[in-house]
């Protein structure tokens, strides 16, 4: 695996590039990083074992990339064009590309941009649409005040009090202490931008996903309001051609990384 840093936009993005064959782009969640996701089971560097070059990164104001002070470089489309400069950068002129949660937002707003840059396009835990946020706005938005008010652990020590985390508490007590780590692992400065910058601006246009024309696999779950079922649905819907992977809860995918792993496979082997 190589890891490196490159100058994208104005801001200093680490990537990790492995394995050589097709390009594969992917891209984690809001306040996620390439480390959040090797240690939560959410990661697809397995596809590098399987001929593919498999480019990750942490987005702008996430991980151990750098941050901007303006909450505009961090809407859906400032994202896409950082995916598009870390290509150009890279010299990858066509890849597969995809993400989770906010890296499916991302990778579905660089398919509408560029779509002559988009072999295939992969939609994991998409976030809701136009006004279906509004639940987002609240959580991710709630603790970026208490963040920018508080400071950042007595931040996460209110936010772990929410009920979905107690939750998981009773029913996961070693995810929940693992998402305590994580909240206390951010920049709280540049956590701020990022979801402010994200939340406050345009929402996903769901009205344009009968515009996407790559090959696309969805990949949803029930029992997650942030990132509703219903939001995988309507991208399949729409988009000519998709195919549809459910699973059984809001966990099953990271409980099961080898079976997404090849699902993915799968796909981009088609």
């Amino acid at each position: 695996m190589t890891e490196h840093f490159a100058e994208i936009n104005g801001v200093r993005i680490h990537y990790e590039d492995e394995g050589e064959g097709p390009a594969v782009v992917w891209l984690h969640g809001l306040m996620g990083s390439i480390a959040r996701g090797k240690a939560m089971g959410e990661a697809i560097d397995g596809l590098a074992e399987r001929g593919y070059r498999v480019v990750t990164y942490d987005a702008r104001g996430h991980g151990e990339s750098g941050y901007t002070e303006d909450e505009s470089h961090y809407t859906w489309e400032a994202h896409a064009r950082d995916m598009a400069a870390l290509m150009d950068h890279l010299g990858i002129k066509r890849a597969a590309v995809g993400g989770g949660s906010m890296g499916a937002g991302v990778s579905l707003i660089f398919a509408l941009a560029h779509p002559e840059r988009v072999e295939k396009l992969v939609l994991v835990a998409l976030p809701g649409f136009d006004g279906e946020i509004e639940l987002a706005k609240q959580l991710f938005g709630g603790f970026a005040t208490l963040i920018a008010t508080m400071g950042l652990e007595q931040a996460t020590e209110i936010a772990m009090q929410l009920p979905p985390l107690l939750e998981l508490k009773e029913r996961a007590p070693t995810e929940y202490e693992a998402t305590r780590q994580w909240f206390l692992a951010l920049d709280p400065k540049a956590t701020v931008f990022a979801i402010r910058g994200l939340l406050n601006g345009p929402a996903l246009p769901g009205e344009r996903l009968a515009e996407v024309r790559a090959p696309t696999l969805v990949i949803g779950h029930p029992d997650d309001p942030v990132h509703p079922a219903a939001s995988a649905e309507k991208a399949h819907s729409a988009i000519a051609g998709s195919r549809l992977i459910m699973g059984t809860d809001v966990s099953y995918f990271r409980n099961h990384r080898d079976e997404m792993i090849e699902a993915v496979a799968s796909f981009l082997a088609q």
